[in-house]
């Protein structure tokens, strides 16, 4: 019986968009993670380091692709490719 409840549970939750506790953690690495990254990013964009940027650019593209965000990972792989164009860092 308890197996059934567990299975039933498991399916209205998956069904209704709910996670688990450690789905809900791992987003929330990941959101900290992105934010962390753009903030990397900003903090060297003012230094006008541009390897730095071309770097920390790359970092947040990272963030947002390991966090399956695929939108938001090809906006910031175009930004990428034009800092490291910029610092004279060639992307394939």
């Amino acid at each position: 019986m308890k197996i059934y409840l567990s299975l039933i549970v498991s399916v209205v939750m998956m069904l209704t968009g709910c996670t688990s506790p450690e789905e809900k953690e791992l987003q929330d690495i990941h959101q900290q993670v992105i934010k962390d990254a753009i903030a990397q990013y900003k903090k060297n964009k003012k230094t006008d380091d541009k390897i730095e940027i071309c770097v920390y650019a790359g970092m947040v593209t990272a963030a947002y692709t390991q966090a399956n965000n695929q939108t938001e990972a090809d906006k910031w792989k175009i930004i990428e490719d034009q800092d490291c164009k910029k610092a004279g860092i060639p992307m394939v």
